[in-house]
């Protein structure tokens, strides 16, 4: 892919929120080869999944996932995700990101890092990425957001993890600040299950929690949790959804501070698209 060398100059309307933000973590889901749910890998002789966690201290905390049996990518990686986006360049290339999304049946579950909707007919939503198709497994949140932009966190992030039939992963993260009352949102909110419990989010639709804008940050990452595989297409939505605070507080309440902190960009070129 060719890029023009004009930078473009990304600055966000951040609003100011009251809600204290923590510092950035991520989780970890039931399914399996997904963006947050990926399947640590049992070394030979190896009968327990390495135990990661968060915080900034202590052996399970993500400055020493690397340091875990199996997860040494998150270590020596050098396309590691999340990312502080400062600047990105225009594409000459279109991306052609088409989204295919409709009325779906969640299976909810808190797996201890986060709450997980995983899609009950994954092939009933779809994305396409320069003509490659991706079928919507899950989506989760993160609190505050994993990704910067401009050196600043928005009180929330979620991440659509889709994955394509050769079992490449293309994630759609999306960003929501304080403002106006957001149904989808609520809705949403509503099914954050306690750890142990499961619900159902019946009639879905993504797109009610999406942004209209489609104009898209697209980078090369990686699973924002162990065992960090790379390979990742990150599809993060310029634009940020708004939500009120009674909204983001229901997920603020229910894991503080649930995101990985941002890694070293090492060269890559974020695409504005």
């Amino acid at each position: 892919m060719s890029y023009s060398n004009t930078r473009t100059a990304l600055f966000f309307g951040l609003a100011c929120s009251a809600i204290a933000l923590t510092a950035c973590q991520a989780p970890m889901s039931p399914s399996t080869l997904t963006h947050n749910t990926a399947k640590i890998t049992k070394a030979k002789g190896e009968h327990k999944k390495a135990h990661w966690g968060y915080g900034e201290h202590g052996t399970v905390a993500p400055a020493n996932w690397g340091s875990l049996q199996g997860n040494a990518t998150c270590k020596t990686g050098k396309a590691q995700s999340p990312i502080n986006i400062t600047e990105a360049t225009k594409s000459i290339m279109p991306l052609n990101f088409k989204k295919s999304y409709h009325a779906e049946n969640f299976t909810v579950k808190n797996n201890g890092h986060t709450v997980v909707f995983n899609a009950t007919n994954p092939a009933s939503n779809k994305i396409s990425v320069h003509g490659k198709t991706f079928e919507l497994l899950q989506f989760h949140f993160h609190s505050p957001s994993e990704h910067m932009i401009m050196n600043q966190h928005y009180p929330l992030e979620i991440h659509f993890v889709h994955k394509s039939k050769d079992g490449q992963l293309a994630v759609v993260g999306v960003l929501y600040k304080s403002g106006a009352n957001n149904t989808g949102l609520a809705k949403v909110a509503d099914k954050l299950v306690k750890k142990g419990q499961d619900a159902t989010l019946a009639g879905f639709d993504v797109n009610s929690i999406m942004p209209k804008d489609q104009k898209t940050l697209a980078y090369s990452g990686s699973l924002t949790t162990p065992p960090c595989s790379e390979n990742v297409q990150w599809l993060l939505q310029k634009t940020p959804v708004t939500a009120s605070k009674g909204e983001l507080i229901k997920f603020i309440n229910s894991y503080k501070g649930n995101n990985r902190p941002v890694q070293p960009i090492n060269g890559r070129t974020v695409s504005l698209n």
